[in-house]
């Protein structure tokens, strides 16, 4: 998938007031972000649209946001600091992939969709609170977090899919819920966590 840049100028990248949605690719590639306080009445950061924007360290978002949209914010290599407000009920596909210097993340119990490759290769993910509304953990979410120590998956998620924590190379302490149903293939491949137990 391709995306287009577009050319837009707003200081130290403060969204202003009364923008209730970012669209498609609004600040991809912008390399001049450091910090994005988004305003609030904001409901939908759309797809990619931080997508690439190397100098991001910081982004505030307000309690309004419901909607993580695909790539939102994939490839901010510098982003640090985050959190995901209570309110937001889905996060897109690859929606924070390869941010790679980001250490830690809680997704809220307001999450219900938590999207394929979510966190794939946040290589300094070190821990993250998975919220107790997730039915499902998707292919790839957390694959290539390589400093993931641990991880409880919270009661009521059924299904854990296809390489979903592969290559989680420090990844050794797995807590399991009894609603757990089905894990997919590979999905625990390369991580030197125990045996998981028979389900059922």
């Amino acid at each position: 998938m391709e995306f287009k840049k577009t050319a837009l100028s707003l200081p130290e990248g403060i969204i202003p007031e009364g923008v209730t949605s970012l669209k498609h690719a609004m600040f991809i590639g912008r390399d001049d972000l450091q910090s994005v306080t988004l305003p609030y009445g904001l409901q939908t950061i759309g797809v990619a649209a931080f997508k690439d924007c190397k100098s991001l360290v910081t982004v505030k978002i307000p309690d309004t946001v419901t909607s993580i949209e695909d790539f939102a914010f994939a490839g901010c290599q510098k982003l640090k600091t985050l959190v995901i407000p209570k309110g937001v009920i889905h996060i897109g596909d690859g929606a924070f992939s390869d941010c790679t210097s980001l250490k830690s993340i809680s997704i809220p119990d307001t999450v219900t969709s938590l999207g394929a490759s979510a966190f794939l290769c946040c290589s300094e993910l070190s821990r993250i609170t998975l919220g107790k509304r997730l039915r499902k953990i998707n292919a790839h979410t957390v694959s290539g977090c390589e400093k993931l120590e641990s991880i409880t998956v919270p009661e009521g998620v059924t299904d854990i899919c296809k390489k979903a924590f592969y290559g989680c190379k420090n990844l050794k302490n797995v807590t399991l819920p009894d609603s757990l149903r089905t894990v997919e293939e590979m999905a625990f491949a390369h991580c030197p966590v125990a045996e998981i137990p028979e389900l059922g």
